[in-house]
């Protein structure tokens, strides 16, 4: 057993510094814990054969947005491609999950993706 087996939802560690592609089942708005003390609404992404919901940053929907369409059904069966990147935000550097095309579309779509990295004030 690991303590990550334990979260509810999908982290950078679940991962395994691999590019992941899922096949989205659903989408849910629920209450999460961006931090102490704070409750926010965000769209949950859920996968077919995975248990972990994947919340939803406002950076990926607007992925999703221009991959899929507006509508958030448009979504559903349709697979991603995830990917831990780094991003740099003020001094630190965070990895966080990001969403992809499932298969890069342009040479230019692949070199965006292995070069994924961000500076975010």
């Amino acid at each position: 057993m690991k303590w990550s087996d334990q979260e509810r939802y999908l982290k950078p560690i679940h991962l395994n510094n691999q590019r992941v592609v899922v096949t989205i089942d659903r989408v849910t708005m629920e209450d999460t814990h961006p931090r102490p003390g704070k409750t926010e609404r965000a769209p949950v992404l859920y996968f077919k054969g995975k248990e972990k919901g994947f919340i939803c940053s406002t950076y990926n929907a607007r992925t999703l947005a221009r991959l899929f369409g507006d509508d958030c059904d448009a979504c559903l069966g349709k697979q991603i491609a995830l990917k831990v990147v780094e991003v740099l935000v003020g001094r630190e550097t965070k990895r966080p999950i990001r969403i992809f095309a499932a298969e890069p579309a342009t040479p230019t779509e692949a070199l965006k993706e292995a070069t994924a990295t961000a500076r975010v004030n």
